[in-house]
């Protein structure tokens, strides 16, 4: 086996898993009045369902489109839309699960459905986004620190024209022009 199909695997295999997880509580808790529905057993079984069918539709995708945007657009230009097409998949079929099991929840409108969806969606992606931020993008190349010239450690952005040295407890604060 290739090593980046080893790779995948394992990325499948934590997927499944940490959802199979995050799906036992929240079936045990209930979320969304669903604690009102069904035996524990059950419910656990519709929260796993829900958040396997979210790591397909996210977990696949999303680190994909996320390299590809990667220099190319901006994280808040193309995150919000991706998030609000992917998120369709877990609604529908989270939807007709819930229709199958509980149809009481007819009485919950598509959009609002959807919308819950969504802000879950939105969440989970901004905290595994702002998680894998520092292991995925390397750190900009930063000023010489070899230098012994204290201006070439300033980043480019603020210039080599000092106007003071301010001393502040254990470190020391530049003002440029």
């Amino acid at each position: 086996m290739r090593a980046g199909a080893n790779q995948t695997t394992w990325g499948l295999a934590k997927g499944l898993a940490v959802s199979t997880a995050v799906g036992l509580v929240l079936g045990v808790i209930g979320p969304f009045g669903n604690y009102l529905n069904g035996t524990p057993s059950v419910r656990v079984a519709y929260w796993v369902a829900c958040l396997w069918s979210g790591w397909l539709a996210f977990g696949f995708s999303l680190p994909r489109l996320a390299a590809l945007a990667r220099g190319r657009a901006p994280l808040w230009l193309w995150a919000p839309p991706t998030v609000a097409l992917l998120a369709i998949l877990p609604a529908v079929i989270s939807r007709a699960l819930a229709l199958w099991l509980w149809p009481v929840v007819r009485g919950v409108s598509v959009l609002e459905w959807y919308g819950q969806c969504l802000l879950v969606s939105a969440l989970i992606t901004a905290a595994v986004l702002w998680f894998t931020r520092s292991v995925s993008d390397p750190a900009p190349a930063g000023p010489d620190a070899s230098s012994a010239d204290p201006r070439d450690r300033l980043p480019a952005r603020l210039g080599r024209d000092l106007v003071c040295l301010r001393m502040e407890d254990h470190y020391v604060r530049v003002h440029t022009a």
